[in-house]
């Protein structure tokens, strides 16, 4: 009867668990909506301000002093997040990670909408993806080499790929034995 009764519970906790996560995952998704929407408007207004300001200036116009700075503190807040992943994706762009690159493309798709910059930061990363190339790390029989390895108590050879670093497990103690091996794997290769 316990039993029953501590699964009920266990079930119902899981259930609100589930309900609220997924509640706090909405509300992040909607002000990420926000975001975009407003960084899009920001982004598009290419407006002189010496414009507004003479303009202000033959009208008299007044403008409530709290609501622009709290827009111009929105506007900042999201110009901050679009520079952190601009930042981000063009660090990850100079050290040639693709993935890193792709994944942080992928978040600043949803602040921007800048079809221009978009296509630009898209390119850059497909280049790093078609950048590399598997010639270094090709597994050819002239990257296999024979390797000395000193323990504490012995020495032996190993045979080892240049490119990769792989290392075969034999163990060889003399170097002719070692050599010859080399070339009995050197010839599965070809």
């Amino acid at each position: 009867m316990k039993k029953k009764i501590v699964l009920i519970v266990a079930i119902v906790l899981g259930i609100a668990l589930c309900f609220f996560g997924f509640k706090k995952f909405y509300l992040e998704k909607q002000n990420k909506a926000k975001v975009v929407e407003n960084v899009d408007k920001t982004s598009q207004s290419n407006i002189d301000t010496t414009v507004i300001e003479t303009v202000a200036a033959s009208d008299t116009l007044q403008i409530d002093d709290e609501d622009d700075k709290s827009s111009n503190s929105e506007n900042k807040d999201q110009q901050e997040e679009l520079n952190k992943w601009l930042n981000k994706i063009k660090y990850y762009i100079d050290r040639g990670n693709y993935s890193k690159a792709k994944s942080c493309f992928k978040q600043l798709k949803v602040i921007t909408k800048d079809k221009k910059m978009l296509e630009d930061l898209k390119s850059q990363i497909d280049k790093i993806k078609n950048s590399k190339s598997s010639s270094g790390k090709e597994n050819t029989t002239k990257k296999w080499i024979i390797e000395k390895v000193a323990a504490q108590d012995t020495t032996y050879y190993i045979i080892k790929n240049s490119a990769t670093g792989l290392k075969l497990s034999n163990r060889y103690y003399s170097k002719e034995v070692a050599e010859k091996e080399l070339e009995n794997f050197k010839n599965i290769f070809q």
